[in-house]
């Protein structure tokens, strides 16, 4: 089993010591690149995203290995990954071809086949339709093409055979296949090798040439699964089934590889040396993305079952919403760690109530339910131009969605602040027409639901429930019913006042705990639906 990284240890391996410059990078690759600017580990740096072909994104995602549920630490980084396909497809308009490889043979996958006594494909297959079923339930898009090791096991023996024609690769005498480091001269691209204590802390067989070179094909085991070969019955090792996958749809030139930053030794960079040996290439993969880890609070390790430090996405789900999860995710940089504690999700729910509060608000003004003096349009609409500048600025550079949320509450909070003026408020502004604003107000609730929504995010509105148009009359019968009573207790002096007051209020609790949020003002009264999944 490979080691888990700590900190420390993944900051020496991606260490400043580069071999490739900005320069030479720059030549590889021609095509436009509309500004859009990335944090490439091959670099350690920030550069133009250059594509192979003009507005497609060849794009390949590491999948699971199919044995055990999803935990919210996997569901970090498909969603944040998930965040960044749906900028370039949905705001920068490229059109992303996403990969994805599911692990579908490994040993902790036969070790829970033993557990259970059960056929290994129908452990994989159970575990692989839970993973979609959580992945939808957070709004995760399917890639393109999904892909399985066991569905590539003839292109993993061509691929390993020519690597050993090519004295890549060498067989050992109890029929393992493994990648010769030094033939091939690594250079070690994405990380150092001199932090020899992580290579030394795996259990050496004595096979091997050097303790570097890894594995391609496993001899097999007694009991274990296995397939025919020139080199005796074995299985894939774990890095040639990414290699093999991507290559076969992609070829030599992949614009995105990415995966958690768990990955970057000694996966990611045991498949570049191996695909670029096989391809004869110096730059198999155009850019390669890691997302930061998810942790629990006061637990610097990531989340792993073996740790017994994780939180099944179902878990979550039952107390949170997709939208909550996402907006989590969305409250930092892609490749920043992430603390989880109730404080983060809290802030969360905060975010989300104040998104929703507004879209519903901006409905029921543009119904005529919300009577205000004139809003000033001017101002409205350099806010609105301002907050899209910064967002736009923020999404080309490195994929920064922290500015953008940061920009879309100022935004609101800038609208809310004209909608609620009072006259007094406004005695010293030359704008004194007394009108309505539905365009100026329309447009901001637009860009603000189509930027949501671009990124994964989607509230529905009251206008957007038209299956629920029954029971909004019913719900508005009970609001003015409600109300009536509320302003004949408002002009009673009498002692009944308060307690007409009281059930007032007990009516709006009551509503609250349905997901229905009851809203006075003046002499009016309005209502909107509310998710009561916040804690």
């Amino acid at each position: 089993m490979w080691p888990i990284l700590c900190r420390s240890c993944i900051r020496k391996l991606i260490g400043r010591n580069a071999k490739i410059s900005l320069q030479s990078f720059n030549k590889a690759r021609s095509s436009k690149t509309d500004e859009i600017k990335v944090y490439n580990t091959l670099t350690r740096g920030i550069q133009p995203l250059l594509l192979t072909e003009e507005h497609i994104v060849k794009w390949y995602m590491c999948g699971p290995t199919v044995y055990d549920e999803a935990h919210i630490g996997h569901a970090c980084t498909y969603v944040r990954f998930d965040i960044i396909r749906r900028i370039l497809k949905n705001i920068f308009k490229k059109n992303v071809v996403m990969v994805m490889g599911i692990t579908d043979i490994d040993d902790k996958i036969i070790n829970k086949a033993s557990q259970e006594g059960s056929d290994i494909s129908a452990v994989t297959r159970r575990y692989e339709d839970t993973f979609w079923h959580d992945m939808t339930s957070l709004s995760v898009e399917r890639p393109t093409v999904v892909t399985r090791v066991t569905e590539y096991i003839p292109q993993i023996q061509l691929f390993i055979g020519q690597l050993i024609d090519k004295g890549s690769a060498y067989k050992s005498p109890s029929g393992s296949v493994y990648f010769d480091v030094e033939h091939h001269g690594s250079d070690d691209k994405l990380c150092s090798h001199t932090s020899q204590e992580i290579y030394e802390s795996e259990n050496y067989n004595g096979e091997k040439k050097n303790q570097r070179d890894f594995v391609l094909w496993k001899a097999s085991k007694p009991g274990e699964p296995w397939w025919p070969s020139p080199w005796g019955q074995g299985r894939p090792g774990w890095h040639i089934e990414c290699s093999v996958m991507a290559s076969s749809l992609f070829g030599s030139a992949v614009d995105i590889h990415a995966g958690g930053e768990d990955l970057i030794f000694p996966h990611h960079q045991n498949e570049l040396s191996q695909s670029e040996a096989f391809h004869g290439c110096h730059q198999w993969v155009n850019y390669w993305l890691h997302s930061g880890h998810l942790y629990l609070k006061d637990d610097q390790n990531k989340m792993s079952k073996s740790l017994k430090n994780v939180i099944s996405v179902k878990e979550f789900l039952s107390k949170y919403t997709a939208n909550h999860f996402r907006l989590m995710c969305l409250m930092s940089h892609y490749r920043n760690r992430i603390e989880y504690s109730d404080e983060l999700m809290e802030k969360a729910v905060i975010i989300a109530s104040q998104l929703s509060n507004f879209l519903n608000q901006a409905d029921r003004y543009l119904q005529g339910q919300m009577g205000t003096l004139p809003i000033n349009e001017v101002s409205i609409l350099q806010s609105l131009s301002e907050a899209d500048a910064k967002i736009t600025d923020a999404l080309k550079n490195d994929f920064q969605t922290s500015p953008v949320m940061s920009s879309l509450t100022n935004l609101i909070h800038t609208v809310n602040v004209q909608l609620a003026m009072k006259d007094s408020d406004r005695s010293n502004m030359q704008d004194k027409l007394f009108g309505r604003s539905p365009a100026v107000i329309g447009a901001v609730k637009v860009y603000i639901e189509n930027l949501l929504k671009n990124l994964g995010i989607v509230f529905k509105s009251i206008m957007d429930r038209g299956e629920m148009a029954e029971l909004t009359k019913v719900l508005d019968a009970a609001v003015t019913f409600r109300n009536n009573i509320r302003l004949t207790a408002l002009r009673n002096t009498e002692t009944n006042r308060t307690s007409l007051l009281e059930m007032c209020d007990d009516f709006r609790k009551t509503s609250r705990q349905y997901g229905v949020t009851i809203k006075d003002k003046a002499d009016t009264s309005t209502w909107e639906l509310q998710d009561v999944r916040k804690h």
